[in-house]
C-alpha cells in the first residue's frame, strides 16, 4: 500500500511545517525532498521499488493536476474504485487489471451490461415516445423500465465503490508503517489544497492515471467521463431525426429524479455518487455526480428544467 499526496499549491519548509507540523524533509518523489510541488505525487517517508513505479505510474501514465482535481470532487477513498469501474466502461479489456483479472472482469462486466441495458431502456423509451415502440408498449411500461434499469445501474456502481473500499482497507497495513499512513491522514486533513491517495499496486496507479486522461472535473459535484467509443452506440439511424438526444434527457429525467431522491438523501461517501450516461450528438457520456448536485438535478428535473442541465452538460463536452 502506498500513501500519495498531490499538493495544488507550492510548499516550503517553514509553510509545511506551519500547515501540519511535519517536516517536509519526509515527503518524496523520485528520491528528492525539501519542497513540495504543485501536482506532483510524493510518498510520506523513505520511497520504496514499488511506490517509485506508481509514483512513475502517476506523473508519466495520467495528469496529476486532474487526478487531484477529480479526487477533490470524488471523495480521496473513492477515485480508486471509481477509476477501476470507469476504466472498464472505457476499455473493456482486463488484462491491465493483473493476476485478478477474470474475478474484477466478472465484477465490472456487471456494471458495464447494467450501463448498456440502462442506454438501451432510454433508445426503447424514446421510440415509444415517437410512436415508434413495440406493439403493446406503452409510455407507462418504457418509463417503469428505465426506472429499474437506471436504479440496478446504481446498484452495480455502488458495488463496484464498495468492493474497492473493502479491499483497500484489507490492504491498508501492509507494507507500510503505521506511522507513514497516521502522518499522511494528518496531512492531507491540515490542507485542502492536499489530495491523498492510498493505492495497492501499480495497476492501480494505471487505472488512476488512465481514468485522468478521459475523465473531466467540471466542478459543482460533476465529473464527465468519455465512454462515447466503449460502451454502446448511439444509433446512427437517429442523427436525422433532430435534436433527439437533448429530448430523450429532458422526457426520461422525471424517471431518474425520482430515483435520485428516493435514494440519495441519507447517503455518505461511496454511497453519496451516482453514475448517470447521457446520449449526446458525439455519443454517450458519463456522469459520476455527489449528493448535493444530484439533489439539485433532481430539483431541476421534477420542475421540467432538465433541459437546462443538458445544455450546461453540452457546453461543457464541446469544451472537453
Amino acid at each position: 500500500m502506498a500513501e500519495i499526496l498531490i499538493s495544488n499549491r507550492t510548499w516550503n519548509k517553514p509553510q509545511f511545517k506551519q500547515m501540519c507540523g511535519e517536516s517536509l524533509d519526509e515527503m518524496q518523489c523520485g528520491g528528492s525532498c525539501g519542497v513540495m510541488w504543485p501536482y506532483v505525487p510524493y510518498t510520506v517517508g523513505k520511497t520504496t521499488h514499488n511506490e517509485e513505479l506508481i509514483l512513475r505510474a502517476l506523473r508519466y501514465g495520467g495528469n496529476p493536476r486532474n487526478i487531484h482535481k477529480l479526487s477533490a470532487i470524488a471523495g480521496q477513498g473513492n477515485i480508486v474504485g471509481i477509476s477501476e469501474a470507469m476504466t472498464m466502461l472505457h476499455d473493456t479489456s482486463a488484462a491491465a487489471l493483473g493476476a485478478t483479472a477474470a474475478v474484477h472482469a466478472a465484477r465490472n462486466n456487471e456494471f458495464v451490461r447494467a450501463v448498456q441495458h440502462y442506454q438501451d431502456t432510454l433508445l426503447t423509451y424514446r421510440n415509444v415516445m415517437r410512436g415508434k415502440g413495440a406493439a403493446g408498449a406503452t409510455k407507462s411500461s418504457a418509463g417503469a423500465a428505465v426506472r429499474a434499469a437506471f436504479e440496478e445501474m446504481q446498484k452495480k456502481f455502488q458495488r463496484e465503490l464498495r468492493m474497492t473500499t473493502a479491499s483497500q482497507k484489507a490492504l491498508s497495513l501492509k507494507g507500510v508503517p503505521l506511522s507513514n499512513i497516521t502522518r499522511a491522514k494528518n496531512i492531507a486533513r491540515s490542507s485542502r489544497s492536499i489530495e491523498k491517495l492510498q493505492l495497492t499496486s501499480v495497476a492501480q496507479a494505471g487505472a488512476v492515471g488512465q481514468f485522468s486522461k478521459y475523465g473531466k472535473a467540471l466542478g459543482n459535484g460533476l465529473i464527465v467521463v468519455d465512454v462515447a467509443s466503449r460502451v454502446g452506440n448511439v444509433q446512427k439511424a437517429y442523427k436525422a431525426d433532430g435534436d433527439w438526444e437533448r429530448e430523450l434527457f429532458i422526457e426520461s429525467s422525471s424517471f431518474a429524479a425520482s430515483a435520485v431522491t428516493g435514494a440519495i438523501a441519507v447517503r455518505a461517501g461511496a454511497a453519496a455518487l451516482m453514475f448517470v450516461t447521457v446520449a449526446t450528438p458525439m455519443g454517450w457520456v458519463g456522469l459520476i455526480v455527489t449528493a448535493a448536485t444530484a439533489s439539485m438535478m433532481a430539483n431541476s428535473f421534477l420542475q421540467k428544467n432538465g433541459g437546462s442541465w443538458y445544455d450546461q452538460i453540452m457546453e461543457w463536452v464541446n469544451f472537453w
